[in-house]
């Protein structure tokens, strides 16, 4: 679920996305890029989760980027 504040008016408003999001999970990272939002990783309450997706901010759609991520490290 995607909710965005409308700072002027002090509300949250629902947004429905065009596709089906990811699985709901907690612990996991995001990060803005540009007009994406990238979302890695994290848990479904059963399993850990390594997956990544991308939500485009400009039509509100899911990507799936990549089902299984093997390795990700800073060099």
């Amino acid at each position: 679920m995607i909710i965005k504040k409308l700072l002027d008016k002090n509300i949250f408003k629902k947004i429905d996305t065009i596709s089906n999001p990811p699985i709901a999970r907690s612990n996991h990272a995001a990060v803005l890029l540009n007009n994406s939002m990238i979302i890695y990783g994290g848990w479904d309450g059963t399993k850990t989760l390594n997956d990544m997706y991308e939500l485009s901010l400009g039509n509100i759609f899911y990507f799936l980027i990549n089902s299984k991520i093997l390795f990700c490290g800073i060099a």
